[in-house]
């Protein structure tokens, strides 16, 4: 092998590819890597042990990837690399944020807040149990009856109601 094919390897060993194309039900990915282009390589998981995290690469991001041999044919994308516009990241050490097509979480480490703005959340957990202050800012609605101490919204009784302009005595 000659010195310049050496140094090519060499050279190729970390690179920056760009992502050409996806195959998210296959979890892989092409790169275009300079002039050259992968063939279909694994997208990365953040997690994949007990913990499992995995999220499909968007067409035109940067991953830096290593290739021992220096050849693309064994190419491994290993991270995304933030590009130049990037704007929904702040770039401040105290939070930690994650921004996707329909929603974001921010968490500020430095006040302990976190602000999860989506159209709709679903719990499917067995129980949910809030500590502190629960407030809503509009309508809370249940097909179920909600409990208040004991009183029920759908079943207490009022007593002392008498007709006319009264007001009535608390729920009991």
């Amino acid at each position: 092998m000659s010195d310049s094919e050496n140094a090519r390897l060499l050279n190729n060993v970390v690179s920056t590819g760009t992502v050409l194309e996806v195959d998210a039900a296959n979890k892989k990915m092409r790169l275009e890597i300079g002039e050259n282009q992968t063939d279909w390589v694994k997208i990365p998981a953040m997690a994949s042990g007990a913990l499992k995290i995995w999220r499909c690469p968007s067409v035109g991001e940067q991953f830096a990837v290593i290739s021992e041999s220096g050849n693309f044919g064994n190419a491994v994308p290993i991270i995304a690399i933030p590009t130049d516009d990037d704007s929904g990241l702040s770039g401040t050490e105290d939070e930690i944020i994650v921004d996707f097509p329909s929603g974001s979480l921010l968490i500020n480490q430095e006040t302990g807040e976190a602000t999860f703005k989506l159209k709709k959340l679903t719990f499917d957990v067995e129980e949910v149990e809030f500590t502190g202050k629960v407030r809503a800012q509009d309508e809370i609605s249940s097909d179920k009856d909600v409990k208040a101490g004991s009183i029920s919204l759908k079943s207490h009784k009022t007593l002392g109601v008498r007709s006319g302009n009264d007001v009535s005595g608390v729920p009991q």
